[in-house]
């Protein structure tokens, strides 16, 4: 198929879409609600990285998986500028800045085995 496909879809109320991808691009535009915004600040032990942007996600578990795999990847980069950033944390708050959500670097999977084992040391301004 060639060009642009375009669905009108009305969902009941609180319905949530699951993660997904599709092969094509999707553009989504909401007539009304809102989505569901998340801030990832990172707390640094040290201090605080904003996230002024914020992402959109479905629900709670999508927005732990993003940021699990952002978590990885951060202390793989890290760990190769020898930095330990395994005592880092996401501080994740919602479009009306309130927290919803804290996930340690620690907690997520890696796969070197040279990061080392660090506690959290998360301490952001949601967490003070």
């Amino acid at each position: 198929m060639d060009g642009p496909l375009v669905l009108r879809v009305k969902f009941p109320a609180d319905y949530r879409v699951a993660p997904h991808s599709n092969s094509v691009e999707e553009i989504v535009t909401i007539i009304s609600g809102e989505a569901a915004l998340y801030y990832f600040t990172i707390g640094t032990g040290s201090g605080v990285i904003a996230d002024p942007e914020g992402v959109e996600h479905p629900d709670l578990q999508a927005v732990r998986e993003e940021a699990l795999a952002q978590a990885r990847t951060m202390a793989a980069e890290g760990n190769q500028k020898g930095e330990e950033r395994r005592g880092w944390c996401f501080e994740i708050m919602d479009r009306a800045n309130q927290h919803v959500l804290t996930v340690a670097f620690s907690e997520a999977p890696h796969n070197s085995a040279r990061l080392s084992r660090t506690k959290s040391t998360c301490h952001s301004a949601a967490s003070a």
